[in-house]
């Protein structure tokens, strides 16, 4: 029972960083990984608090997407 309270709360309270991550800016002189396995070696090498991670992976969605953007257009043209 306890655990499962205390799993309730992490998870909520995961949520809730998530929440505020996706609603602020990412940081423009935010150092990205180059890929997930990069990420992984920097949390654990640096011991990334669960915001930090969050800000992170946001930033590594979004270059991605605008990589992505760029090359549909590209190809569009």
């Amino acid at each position: 029972m306890m655990q499962s309270m205390m799993l309730q709360r992490l998870v909520r309270d995961f949520y809730k960083i998530l929440n505020e991550v996706k609603a602020g800016e990412i940081p423009p002189d935010l150092k990205l990984p180059d890929s997930f396995d990069q990420l992984v070696s920097d949390m654990k090498n640096n011991q990334y608090d669960a915001k930090t991670f969050a800000i992170t992976l946001r930033g590594m969605v979004s270059c991605l997407n605008r990589s992505r953007r760029s090359v549909v257009c590209f190809l569009v043209n």
